[in-house]
């Protein structure tokens, strides 16, 4: 009888092991209709305050070195916020019905930052009458995008420490956020726009240093047409809501009495809670409670991507029960996902992110067809229209398609910049002990070797100025089309250096998770 017994319990693990193993789908049930909406999705601006210290914390040149994104090219960071303003007039132009701000418009979660990508976001709504909603990002509310210990993230923003540029907390950005999200949703006539806020007491981890607000509180939301609620959906999700990670995702080290968090890890994964709390629900079931089952389209929008969840190994819950417990999302229709965050020179192309349990499967396995962004300073500028399958663009699928929307593709109008920039370079500040037009503006490596100082980014910026009022001026060229050329440069030749060991250590661990 034994045997029998063993024999039987294994049988019934073999089924529902094929079951787990059977091929994802990406619906339940086909859409009748096209998709009706038309999308802008753009994000990672990261501006960067002028305010806060040089070389200091995970913004100096060693850092760089491992990851090529801790700092960038001194007229990325200087023009970054003018570049958003030619994006968001593009898609004005493509007349969008909707726009959505994947997140890290800030670089450190600077007030003044902060005030900067959201006045950008208002001024294009004032303007064009279309809608934008933002989800929360890393470097929105951690410094450098990985530091939530206060003092160090008080000198990035703010080297004199006048307090007159603070570092604003994870909750102070979700209030930033709610507004900007629920004044959109006041003008968008086609849409209902419904939130969820959810704050928990639970304190994982040592919380004598610094403000645990990233810890115990979510922002989530959902989109829906007012007048054919089935037809589509957007959730927007709060990928850096950690409240199930396990252990503290840093290198901690005492401060006087305290241990204090040495060196940020958070920046390096999201996460999206799924365990059940007892002072406040997963971010999971929420997503879960406020979706339409009965949808024909469900997007899903965040920051990071599901490949990019949960921390490194130790730092984080298992990957497999997030994927399992994300299955309850895929429950009818079509499911897609689109998200930032990644830093890349290549062409978007769309991904495959499966969901469901794993390994039992029990029927929920799904897959959502994603599209990543990445970042609008990026050499290969990732700004993307979302919009029914056509000819004209790059299938997703049978019902959905994007286009990439570019600064310029006009590339002799930059090289006639670059001419007249050679023919001028007396008028230019040395910088570094260089006079060379690359490194007097700012696009090229010079900022990661020692020479470099808060003196020479000054003087690159006083540059960038100097050019571009002599180009309107002597050769009629659009302020815009200058900083589109400094700044596809600047990325191009960013990505040009050498990264090889970078991209083979991000390569291992993206393999690793899936």
């Amino acid at each position: 009888m034994r045997r029998i017994y063993l024999l039987q319990l294994c049988l019934i693990f073999v089924v529902l092991l094929l079951m787990g193993c059977a091929t994802p789908k990406h619906f339940t049930t086909m859409p009748k209709n096209d998709f009706p909406l038309r999308i802008g999705v753009l994000a990672d601006s990261q501006i960067t305050t002028k305010k806060g210290s040089f070389e200091y914390g995970m913004r100096r040149k060693a850092a760089d070195s491992i990851s090529h994104v801790a700092i960038r090219p001194a007229s990325i960071e200087y023009l970054a916020h003018e570049m958003l303003d030619s994006l968001l007039i593009e898609l004005e132009k493509e007349k969008v019905e909707l726009i959505l701000y994947l997140g890290d418009g800030a670089n450190s979660g600077c007030k003044d930052e902060l005030d900067t990508i959201f006045a950008k976001l208002e001024d294009s709504r004032k303007r064009s009458g279309i809608p934008s909603y933002y989800v929360i990002g890393n470097h929105d509310y951690l410094g450098a995008g990985n530091q939530t210990r206060m003092d160090i993230r008080e000198e990035l923003c703010d080297r004199e420490f006048a307090r007159i540029n603070p570092p604003e907390s994870k909750q102070d950005v979700i209030t930033r956020i709610h507004k900007h999200n629920f004044e959109s949703s006041k003008i968008d006539d086609n849409h209902i726009y419904t939130f969820q806020k959810v704050i928990s007491q639970d304190n994982n981890g040592d919380n004598k240093c610094d403000d645990l607000s990233h810890f115990n509180i979510y922002y989530i939301g959902r989109i829906a047409p007012r007048n054919n609620p089935n037809d589509y959906e957007i959730l927007l999700a709060d990928t850096s809501d950690y409240r199930d990670v396990i252990h503290k995702a840093s290198i901690s080290h005492p401060v006087g009495s305290k241990k204090c968090e040495g060196i940020g890890l958070w920046g390096l994964k999201g996460s999206i809670s799924d365990e059940k709390k007892d002072t406040a629900p997963s971010q999971i079931d929420k997503l879960i409670s406020i979706a339409n089952p009965n949808t024909a389209f469900r997007i899903i929008a965040s920051h990071y991507r599901p490949k990019d969840f949960n921390a490194l190994f130790p730092y984080s819950i298992s990957p497999s029960s997030l994927i399992s417990a994300l299955g309850g999302l895929s429950s009818q229709g079509v499911n897609y996902w689109v998200s930032a965050h990644t830093h890349t020179e290549h062409p978007i192309a769309p991904e495959e992110y499966t969901v469901g349990n794993s390994l039992l499967g029990l029927g929920r396995n799904r897959m959502f067809l994603g599209i990543n962004v990445g970042s609008t300073t990026d050499y290969y500028p990732h700004v993307v229209i979302i919009e029914k399958a056509n000819k004209a663009a790059i299938p997703i699928d049978n019902w959905l398609s994007y286009r990439l929307i570019k600064y310029t593709d006009d590339r002799n109008t930059c090289l006639k910049i670059i001419g007249f920039a050679e023919s001028m370079k007396s008028d230019f500040d040395q910088v570094c002990e260089d006079k060379s037009i690359p490194t007097v503006l700012g696009i090229n490596q010079k900022y990661s070797e020692p020479c470099w100082s808060a003196v020479d980014v000054a003087k690159v910026q006083k540059n960038i100025d100097t050019l571009i009022n002599k180009s309107e001026l002597n050769l009629a060229i659009k302020r815009e089309e200058v900083i589109s050329c400094l700044t596809i440069n600047a990325a191009e030749n960013e990505y040009k250096s050498s990264k090889k060991i970078l991209r083979r250590f991000t390569n291992f661990f993206d393999n690793l998770i899936p």
